[in-house]
């Protein structure tokens, strides 16, 4: 650590923070004329330097002010770091939260705020909400790091103290914490800041800004008491993803997931925020007190690996619908205030038609869940970090529901393999491109097996090829598709979805009969269909 001289302005080196002296520290906003490291060692070796630059005189008078108050040593970090060298603002990054904490004196400088008097908390307000300090990012853990500071105006004159210390101070927390949206007993110093959740911490942060787009990821480093690699010109998105990727090793805290977008598009998510301002309406959130258990969660190449209750959405009795197919809810061990028995809810869309891959979806809002959860309820599902092209493009698809079966029957196999979901009772087909069958089922019992063929329609011909075919068990199911499969490769293509309404249903007319209900929908921008078939015996 790198401090200034109060009397000689004169910068010196401290390693070794045991023989570090007491020291007081500038909290500001900076301007366009402010004095670097490379100019404060200019004027140290006697060389000119323009000492009317507005950033000097706020140097001088800083120290001026610290050896008023018996401090010799004095942190500012236009002039204590060397910017140049990026092993050294990185350390310096990192440890703010720790060297304001330390500070024997911490002063808040309010350049475009006049002098005045606290005694008059109205007007107090009214001119502290509108200065530049409260909207910038680096000087919200400034505030809060250690539990008194004092505040100063533009000419230097006293303003009022943070602290808990008397009642004027305690009412000067309220205002602060009024303007700042930041817990009072955090103000107070009564409070530690990791007994908050995530979310709250970061619904702070919601409305500041930062001149370089990752330093809006950087100044919260201390909030959150984690350490991160900087890396200036990833971009202001990237460089928040890497704190929340590292919150989440260090805390099992699922309010990191509290987050929403204020406009509809894009539609569909990854599980983590793309800035602070995603936090905005969570300053209520609660951990959710009853939880019996935390379940780990961690970032993977497939996305981020999470054990959560997983319900699907139609099974609510919400009256609130989603334009996505497949779309689940995502309980989060989380509420919102005192309302215990709402547990909040990401809505989610299932990527895969029987993976674990899934997508945040309707991501403007949040869901409130308020049954019991099951144990049953809790599945092991992977977000998807990044949502590419490939994830997104259903187009030309069908989600077929069976809707009802037979008693005692059950689907035993599908076509194409696999992309039978027992737990939703429904397949995800896509165009295969080809005439005739796009998809089968093999239903039966321990006695009797029939097969439901989904595809379009070509006359009789086709249905009573299909259908006179003896399915004894699904190895000879499987070989019978593949033969449809290789047969209809030759065939005039037909286009499966031209007329939805002509979609094949049918299956063995001696044992069953079917029905079905065709309708369209949207699907991540792309028409699709649902149809939901009714099985039944003759």
């Amino acid at each position: 650590m790198r401090l200034l001289h109060t009397r000689t302005l004169v910068l010196r080196q401290f390693m070794d923070e045991a023989k570090r002296p007491s020291y007081a520290i500038l909290s500001h906003t900076w301007g366009k004329r402010e004095v670097s490291f490379q100019e404060m060692m200019d004027f140290a070796n006697k060389i000119d330097i323009d000492e009317e630059k507005e950033g000097f005189q706020k140097i001088k008078a800083a120290c001026n002010k610290a050896h008023d108050d018996t401090f010799f040593w004095i942190w500012i970090d236009t002039c204590c770091i060397d910017k140049s060298s990026s092993a050294e603002l990185s350390e310096a990054i990192n440890s703010l939260y720790h060297w304001y904490q330390s500070a024997g004196k911490r002063y808040a400088y309010l350049a475009d705020v006049p002098s005045l008097e606290a005694s008059n908390l109205d007007v107090l307000q009214i001119r502290l909400v509108k200065s530049h300090w409260f909207a910038r990012g680096w000087t919200l853990q400034e505030l809060i790091a250690s539990a008194r500071v004092e505040f100063l105006s533009a000419d230097w004159s006293y303003i009022a103290t943070k602290s808990n210390e008397n009642d004027g101070h305690v009412q000067f927390c309220h205002l602060l914490s009024k303007i700042t949206g930041v817990d009072i007993d955090v103000l107070r110093g009564i409070k530690p800041l990791a007994t908050l959740e995530i979310a709250v911490r970061m619904s702070w942060a919601s409305k500041r800004e930062t001149t370089r787009p990752e330093d809006m990821a950087y100044c919260l480093l201390g909030l959150f008491d984690v350490s991160i690699r900087l890396l200036y010109g990833e971009g202001g998105k990237k460089a928040f993803i890497r704190l929340q990727e590292e919150l989440m090793r260090n805390s099992d805290d699922q309010s990191l997931f509290v987050w929403t977008q204020k406009t509809e598009n894009p539609p569909i998510r990854g599980p983590l925020a793309d800035s602070p301002a995603e936090f905005a309406s969570a300053q209520d959130i609660k951990s959710f007190p009853n939880w019996t258990r935390s379940l780990p969660y961690s970032m993977t190449n497939l996305g981020l690996q999470v054990s959560l209750p997983v319900i699907p959405f139609e099974s609510l009795s919400s009256a609130a619908s989603s334009r996505y197919p497949t779309t689940h809810i995502g309980v989060l061990n989380c509420i919102r205030g005192v309302h215990r028995k709402e547990r909040l809810a990401i809505e989610l869309c299932r990527l895969t038609p029987r993976g674990d891959q899934y997508a945040r979806v309707n991501v403007k809002r949040l869901q409130a869940y308020t049954k019991v959860v099951q144990s049953d309820d809790i599945k092991t599902i992977y977000i998807r970090k990044q949502i590419l092209e490939a994830d997104t493009s259903l187009e030309d698809a069908y989600v077929i529901e069976i809707a009802k079966i037979p008693e005692g029957f059950k689907v035993k196999s599908s076509w194409p393999q696999d992309e039978w979901d027992p737990n939703e009772h429904s397949v995800r087909l896509r165009n295969w491109k080809i005439p005739g069958i796009i998809g089968a089922l093999l239903i039966g019992d321990s006695k009797t097996s029939f097969v439901v063929l989904f595809g379009p329609c070509d006359g009789e011909r086709l249905y009573h090829e299909y259908c006179s075919i003896q399915v004894t068990n699904e190895s000879s199911f499987s070989k019978y598709c593949k033969t449809w499969e290789s047969r209809l490769l030759d065939k005039t293509s037909l286009d499966v979805f031209s007329s939805h309404s002509d979609l094949l249903i049918k299956a063995h007319k001696k044992i069953i009969k079917t029905t079905a209900h065709v309708s369209p929908f949207e699907h991540l921008g792309r028409r699709a269909y649902r149809v939901v078939v009714t099985v039944t015996r003759r």
